[in-house]
This record gives C-alpha cells, sequence and structure tokens, in this order.
C-alpha cells in the first residue's frame, strides 16, 4: 500500500523537459520574496503559467523551466481542496494515464467506471453443488441478452488491438451493432433448435459481410419467406458494403468461438435476464444509489421493490391493511392507475413497432457498454467497467476523493507516493477548473483542465447555460445550483449572457430550419412545384409573459392546421435597455441624436398595448408566407379572443383572395362557461344548490363541446344537439325535457336508452331555464356554428405556448434576446423533438456524447407516450369525472362557509 500523504511539503526541483536540476539559492530566495509579497506568509507556491490558446489541447504539462522573479500560480493545497466540480472524463483519464502503477511503478494506469452490469460468473461455480446431497448438480444457462453483447464486446476489442480495421467500408461500430443484432436475432429465431442456431449465426455473419462484387449469401435461406431480401428478390436487393477479404479472415475466428456447441446449448432456451434488471431498477429508485443506508433500509427498499413486481401496487393496500389504516378511496384508484400505466408501458415497450423503431434510432456511432463476459486471460480479473475508450461526458466528482485517487499514484519521473492534486482559482472559469498533478518530491507537474474548450468557451458552460435556461433558470438559478452542490460559481453575470446570446442565434438558426421543413411538408403534400404558391389553413394565437394586460412581452404563434408544426412566430417586446438608459437625455440634444444614429439594433420592435401584440403579430406573419414560405394562409383558425382577424383579412386581396375566418371549438366551449359565470355573477339568486352551481355549468359545457364534436360537417345535426344537450341536462325525474335527445339503443342519453333503469340528476327549476335559454340561443346560431363544422382546435397552439413559458417563466422579466432564446427553442423542440440538442450541439463544435443522444431518445419517448396517455379515451372521461367532482365540492363548501374571501370586502 502505498504511504499515506503527509502534509510537511518536501523540498521542489525544478526541470525543463526531462532533466531535472535542483533550484539555486539565488532562486529559491527571490522565490520567497515574491511569494511574500503578492500572499504575505502564505506558504503555497505559485507559478505563472503562459497563456494558452484557444486551438491549443487544453491537457499539457507544464515542463518550463522556473524563471527567477515570477511568482507561482495560487494553486490549492490537496488539505483544502474539496467541494464537486464538472470533470470531463476523457481529460481525467489522460491525466491518469501520465501517473505510474502504485504496485508495478509502470504506464499502464486506466480510468474506468463501473456501470454495475449483471453476469457475475463466480456465482454459479459458488452454487452448482448446492443440492449434491440429492445427487442433483445445478446445470448453467445463459443470458441470451448477455451473450449478445458478447459478439459487440469481441469485435470492438478486436477492432482496437488490430486499428486496420476500422473506418469507412470496414468494421465500423455501425457495423458491430449491425452484427450483434443479427447474431441475436439467430439466436432467439432457433429456440430449441442448436443445429439451426449455428447456421443462423454463420448465415448472419456472412449476409452483412455480402457486397455486390462479392456474394455469401449461400448460408442463407431460400424461398419467399427468408429473412434474407437477397434470397427473396435479388433483382431490386440491394447490398450494403459489406466486409473486405482481410476484415472477415479476423472476424471468422470470433464467431466460430461464439458459435461452439458449448456455449450455443446453454442458449436454447432463449430466455434473458430483462425482468432481472427490471426488479433492479425497481429497488434503486427506493434506495437511491448517492445515499448510503443501513441494513434496515436496504431490506425495506429490497422487498418493496419485489412485491411491487410480484403483484403490483395492491402491495400498498396490503401493507396499509396491516398498519391497520384504511386506504381510501383516491389510493385504491391511485393504486389501479398505477399498475394500469405499468402494463400499458410494458406492452408499449414489448410491441414489435417499439422494437423495431428503438433499433433505428440506434446512432451509427453509437458506444455500447462492455460486456462483462468477456474471456479472461491469464494473471488478470475481468471485472464490469468500461473501457478507457468509451468513458465519456462528465460528472460530479467530490474532488477530495480524487485527491485521495491521484495520491496513491507513484510519480512519471521519481516513483515517488508524493503526488498531490491542487486547483488554480486564477484560470478557473466558471465550471471549467484549472487542476495540477504535482510531486513534492521531484517537482514534476501535469496540468489540465476539467472541460475541454470549444472556440472561446469550455464545453462546461456552454452545457450549463442550455441546461439552465431549458429548466427556466439563469444566471442566479446557476448560482443556487453550484452553491448548493458545494462547487464553485459559474461564469460571471457577463460572460453567462455572452454564452446564452452566442447559444441563441444557433437555436434560432435551427428552429427556422425546423419551420421551412414544416412549410416543405405542407407544399410537397400538395405536389406543388417550386415556384407555386400553395393555400393552407393555420391556427394563430398570442401568448403574453405577464398575466393581464400589461405585459412588456410577447410572441405571436403560426402553426399549420393540416400537420399541427410550427410555421412561423413573431416574439415582441416593449423594451430596450440601451434605451432605458438614455431615456434621461433631452430628445433635442446633441447628445441624444449622436446616440440614436449610432444605435441601429433597437431591441423594442413594438410600440403599442399588451393586447394589441397579437394583431400585430399576426399582420407581420401573414405579410411575409409568401416571401418565406410561398404560402398563402386563406383558412385562419383564431380563439376569437383578438382583432387579429380584422387586421389580416385583406393580406392577400391583390391575389383576390379574403382569409376565412374559423373558430377554435375549444375557445368556442368555453364561451359556455363564460356566458353562464356571468350570467350568474350577475343574478346571484340563480346560484346555489339544485341551481347553477359551478358543477352543473362545467356540465352544460362539457356537453356542449360533445355535441360539436359528435357533428362535424353537420350544421343542423349540431344545432339539434346542442339544444337537446341543455335540455337533457336541465331535466329531472318531475320534469321530462328529453324530447329533443335521440332515440334508440345507441343514443347517448340513458333516459332514452332505458327509463326504467335512468336516475336523474336535480335538474334546473324554471326560473334558472329561462334565463340561460337565451345564452344557449345566441351559441348556436348559424353564424357561429358554420365556423364550427370543421372541428378541429387550438390545442396545440396552446402546447408550445406553455413550452415557451417554461423556458422563460413569467415571474422573471427577461430582455429581447432571451426572449427569441425561449421562443425558438420551444419551437424547434415541438417541431423535431430533443434532436433540437443535438444539433445546437454540433453548431457549438460539441460532440453530443453517449449519454446526452440517449438521454434525448428518452425524453421524446416519454412525450410521445405522455401525449398518448393523455390522448386516450379513458384518460379523457378520468379527468372530466374528477373535475365535476371538484366542482361539486367547491360548490359544497362555498355554500357552507358562505362568502369568506372578496377584494376590500372584510
Amino acid at each position: 500500500m502505498p504511504p499515506k500523504h503527509r502534509a510537511i511539503r518536501r523540498p521542489k526541483r525544478k526541470f525543463s523537459g526531462n532533466q531535472f536540476t535542483k533550484p539555486s539559492k539565488e532562486n529559491a530566495k527571490r522565490t520567497k520574496e515574491a511569494k511574500e509579497e503578492a500572499h504575505g506568509s502564505n506558504t503555497l507556491g505559485q507559478h505563472t503559467k503562459k497563456s494558452v490558446s484557444s486551438e491549443k489541447l487544453l491537457l499539457k504539462s507544464d515542463a518550463m523551466e522556473s524563471k527567477p522573479g515570477k511568482v507561482e500560480e495560487p494553486y490549492e493545497e490537496e488539505a483544502t481542496l474539496t467541494g464537486f466540480r464538472f470533470v470531463d472524463m476523457e481529460l481525467l483519464g489522460m491525466a491518469f494515464s501520465a501517473m505510474r502503477c502504485a504496485d508495478c511503478g509502470e504506464f499502464s494506469i486506466v480510468l474506468s467506471e463501473n456501470h454495475l452490469e449483471n453476469g457475475d460468473s463466480k456465482s454459479y461455480n459458488r452454487v452448482k453443488d448446492v443440492y449434491s446431497a440429492d445427487g442433483i448438480q445445478i446445470a448453467k444457462k445463459e443470458c441470451i441478452g448477455h451473450v449478445q453483447k458478447r459478439v459487440g464486446t469481441a469485435l470492438r476489442k478486436l477492432k482496437k488491438e488490430t486499428p486496420a480495421l476500422g473506418g469507412k467500408g470496414k468494421l465500423t461500430d455501425a457495423m458491430i451493432d449491425k452484427l450483434q443484432n443479427y447474431y441475436g436475432i439467430a439466436i432467439r429465431s432457433n429456440v430449441g433448435d442448436l443445429n439451426g442456431m449455428r447456421k443462423a449465426i454463420h448465415a448472419s455473419f456472412f449476409h452483412c459481410a455480402s457486397s455486390e462484387r462479392r456474394d455469401l449469401h449461400t448460408h442463407c435461406p431460400t424461398g419467399p419467406s427468408s429473412w434474407c431480401g437477397f434470397k427473396r428478390d435479388r433483382n431490386s436487393f440491394k447490398h450494403s458494403p459489406g466486409l473486405p477479404d482481410a476484415v472477415i479472415a479476423k472476424v471468422k475466428p470470433v464467431y466460430q468461438r461464439l458459435s461452439e456447441d458449448s456455449l450455443l446449448e446453454k442458449c436454447l432456451h432463449g430466455k434473458t435476464q430483462n425482468q432481472n434488471e427490471a426488479v433492479n431498477g425497481m429497488v434503486w429508485e427506493r434506495i437511491p444509489k448517492e445515499v448510503f443506508v443501513g441494513a434496515d433500509l436496504l431490506e425495506f427498499g429490497l422487498f418493496d421493490a419485489i412485491s411491487h413486481f410480484n403483484i403490483g401496487a395492491r402491495t400498498v393496500l396490503l401493507l396499509l391493511k396491516a398498519l391497520k389504516i384504511s386506504p381510501g378511496k383516491y389510493t385504491e384508484e391511485g393504486c389501479r392507475h398505477l399498475d394500469m400505466d405499468r402494463i400499458r408501458g410494458a406492452e408499449y415497450k414489448h410491441s414489435e413497432e417499439r422494437k423495431k423503431r428503438r433499433k433505428k434510432s440506434v446512432s451509427s456511432e453509437k458506444l455500447l457498454l462492455k460486456s462483462d463476459a468477456m474471456e479472461s486471460k491469464p494473471g488478470k480479473v475481468e471485472e464490469p467497467y468500461e473501457e478507457e475508450a468509451t468513458l465519456t461526458g462528465f460528472r460530479f466528482v467530490d474532488m477530495e476523493l480524487l485527491g485521495m485517487a491521484f495520491s496513491a499514484m507513484r510519480c512519471a519521473d521519481c516513483g515517488e507516493f508524493s503526488i498531490v492534486l491542487s486547483e488554480n482559482h486564477l484560470e478557473s472559469k466558471g465550471c471549467a477548473s484549472s487542476l495540477r498533478v504535482f510531486c513534492e518530491s521531484c517537482g514534476w507537474k501535469h496540468e489540465f483542465w476539467t472541460s475541454k474548450k470549444q472556440t472561446l468557451s469550455f464545453e462546461a458552460n456552454r452545457r450549463l447555460v442550455y441546461s439552465m435556461r431549458s429548466i427556466g433558470r439563469g444566471h442566479s438559478g446557476a448560482k443556487k445550483f453550484c452553491s448548493l452542490m458545494n462547487m464553485p460559481p459559474p461564469p460571471t453575470a457577463r460572460a453567462y449572457q455572452k454564452n446564452a446570446r452566442t447559444i441563441a442565434k444557433h437555436v434560432k438558426v435551427i428552429a427556422k430550419d425546423g419551420m421551412s421543413s414544416a412549410a416543405k411538408e405542407i407544399r410537397d403534400a400538395q405536389h406543388a412545384r417550386e415556384d407555386d404558391l400553395v393555400n393552407c389553413g393555420v391556427s394563430c394565437d398570442g401568448t403574453w409573459q405577464k398575466r393581464g394586460y400589461s405585459s412588456q412581452n410577447g410572441c405571436v404563434i403560426v402553426m399549420s392546421i393540416d400537420t399541427g408544426k410550427v410555421l412561423d412566430a413573431e416574439p415582441l417586446t416593449k423594451v430596450c435597455k440601451k434605451c432605458q438608459l438614455h431615456s434621461h437625455l433631452d430628445k433635442d440634444s446633441e447628445e441624444y441624436h449622436r446616440w440614436r444614429a449610432e444605435h441601429n439594433n433597437c431591441k423594442a420592435n413594438y410600440k403599442g398595448s399588451a393586447p394589441a401584440m397579437e394583431s400585430e403579430g399576426a399582420d407581420r406573419i401573414f405579410r411575409r408566407s409568401v416571401a418565406t414560405h410561398k404560402l398563402r394562409y386563406t383558412d385562419l383558425y383564431s380563439d376569437g379572443d383578438s382583432k387579429s382577424y380584422n387586421r389580416v383579412k385583406d393580406v392577400y386581396s391583390a391575389d383576390g383572395i379574403q382569409i376565412a375566418k374559423k373558430e377554435c371549438i375549444g375557445h368556442v366551449q368555453k364561451r359556455v362557461g363564460t356566458a353562464l359565470r356571468k350570467l350568474k355573477k350577475e343574478t346571484p339568486a340563480l346560484g346555489g344548490k339544485g341551481k347553477l352551481t359551478d358543477a352543473m355549468i362545467d356540465k352544460l359545457q362539457n356537453y356542449y363541446g360533445i355535441a360539436i364534436r359528435s357533428n362535424v360537417g353537420d350544421l343542423n345535426g349540431m344545432r339539434k344537439a346542442i339544444h337537446a344537450s341543455f335540455f337533457h341536462c336541465a331535466s329531472s325525474e318531475r320534469r321530462d325535457l328529453h324530447t329533443h335527445c335521440p332515440t334508440g339503443p345507441s343514443s347517448w342519453c340513458g333516459f332514452k336508452r332505458d327509463r326504467n333503469s335512468f336516475k336523474h340528476s336535480p335538474g334546473l327549476p324554471d326560473a334558472v331555464i329561462a334565463k340561460v335559454k337565451p345564452v344557449y340561443q345566441r351559441l348556436s346560431e348559424d353564424s357561429l356554428l358554420e365556423k364550427c363544422l370543421h372541428g378541429k382546435t387550438q390545442n396545440q397552439n396552446e402546447a408550445v405556448n406553455g413550452m415557451v413559458w417554461e423556458r422563460i417563466p413569467k415571474e422573471v422579466f427577461v430582455g429581447a434576446d432571451l426572449l427569441e432564446f425561449g421562443l425558438f427553442d420551444a419551437i424547434s423542440h415541438f417541431n423535431i423533438g430533443a434532436r433540437t440538442v443535438l444539433l445546437l450541439l454540433k453548431a457549438l463544435k460539441i460532440s453530443p456524447g453517449k449519454y446526452t443522444e440517449e438521454g434525448c431518445r428518452h425524453l421524446d419517448m416519454d412525450r410521445i407516450r405522455g401525449a398518448e396517455y393523455k390522448h386516450s379515451e379513458e384518460r379523457k372521461k378520468r379527468r372530466k369525472v374528477l373535475r365535476g367532482q371538484r366542482k361539486k365540492k367547491e360548490d359544497k363548501n362555498q355554500q357552507a362557509e358562505g362568502v369568506t374571501y372578496a377584494a376590500g370586502a372584510f
């Protein structure tokens, strides 16, 4: 074991290149005087470095000869180097590779990460003779998922040992992934058939290796049902580039080893350990890995996960029963929903369509986890650690633990256990820290950054800025995050905003490209030629940062009613910070005129009231539609809240076109509730139990919406259904008003289906019906219903609006740059999903990395699953029921309590 780090600092030696020399007394004296002048009695040495250009490799070895009179930089001593840092694992791995092994003294240190993979081969040896007293030896079976991964592991190892095998048209990562997948399919397709499994494995290899110049499909099955496209129809089959002979010769032995009978016999069952992985995940959901727990909590998490896996959320009900606690209605309902969600999620993940999509979504440069089932070499113990080449991305690293890891290494030159890790606080830039590995015995130094530098900024800082904005936080949020994580502060406010502006510029370009692609979809759907003008329908909606009518910022978004994608957007702001700074100047003064002449890029692009922002933005967007996309927005779907239609209806009048106005049926439906609540407020006698309660208003509004949606394209039927829905809700046992309801066994009216079993609600008194009737007559006029015959809504606009204000919280005012940042980032995410992140990082010349790519795929999958769940009929019905129950409960409480809150009333 290496000796513990001693606090006493050994005499330093300076070096140039690999030649070490003892410091002269004169130089040592000058250095000491300079240190005392700079830092008083501070014992920590400092060393001035040469500036590093932005193009230089950030990991560098400082072997410069110290010059007399120069002050060493303020590196922090090991004892005080604490807290967490964002550390780029590639750079940290390179730093460790410069160390000698503590035992053998060789330069063979490799930094890797434990991914806790399955497949401990010693488990079988430990348990195989447990039942030996009964004459039974446990048989070993292989998880076919882990066996499949051995192909990728072996081929990547082969490629690493023989670099000539890699490159275009050879053993690329995409080809390795393809070979691994085909190997797995060969096993799964021949469960129970050893000979067929072996043949299929070899056939899959030669199938992938085939090319147009070399036909290796002799092993592939023939016939119209063959999985080999070449054997099904060789005329239409298109070969991939295949593999050269030299690569095939190297890969063949790997396949021969992985198709031996001794291995394949253990795979004939065709089973995997996927269910174990699922239980493992459930265990660590309950016991977070970052927090140590004792035996009691370990058992708690383990057995709770097992019970939930075996019997589902019924575990909760049984537990509460054992604790003599009544579960309650909402707990029982919640448990049912949890189990249903789990079943639906499992069915979705295991569907053939989903499996195919997962395979297609795999990047050609995907880095697969290293399998621990690799053949062990004599004298080496294979552990489930990730190879150095795949150790990428950032980690939160505790600097004390990292310092201890370095102290266990030998110095690269003198071989002593005297390595100290320190940090240069003057050089560190936000989340990018400048670290130095220093030998106290001989003075050897090795410096590196915790992040790569991209052009003028570090990758860690740019990722931080974008990540914080994505969750709706800015510089103050980043400061709070860093302080709570015991990390150095983020970049200064000025540097932070500079990074934000750079990112915003690229986000805007990506969003505009996405909107252009959305417009092209519309043109392609109508088979338009390049110069043709295409007419289409759009929904237009405005949204404001501040609630009410005093917002300084707003946005107008136009979306295709056919594709549901954003076509154009206009950010509007009334604020320019430079204008505010010069507002004190006299407008007639020479100074003001001089400043005004130089102020060419004013951020305030709108003057007027906040409510008028929507019509102004719509007018700008409609007027540039032809120039931008060669589209004419001839049908406008709006909510009727603003004068947007009046402003834009004649934009295309030169072409003899007047824009047609359509109503969003969701907003028309809401007019029922708005009108009835206003009526109730003006006539308080209409409220109260058995009258026009909030629950009844909500019911009438829902029925009105159903009447419209059920009669799309049928004006007469829509009008009749609206009146029928009103009288249906107003009916009671004492008064039958179901004459307008449809008859027959398929009628939506329960009374008409079976009047004997139907139970009436309290209904509405005659006085209330008389007051409500005029509202329904107004909201069922032909002039309104004709605009609803399309049956479409503005829900997609509301979704984008929500995404905008997720990035720019309404409680914090932002300037024009951040307004554009949030708007265009939301639009791009709405149109193309989390691929926005990958395109942005590419534009910033940052490699996304394995975890970012995987995370983006998961974000998109979660978004799709969430949308499917929310739009399911079951979920919609459930929402309505819960909303109705809440309304009834609120009505009951308000009636019992009376007026308890009113502005200035008490």
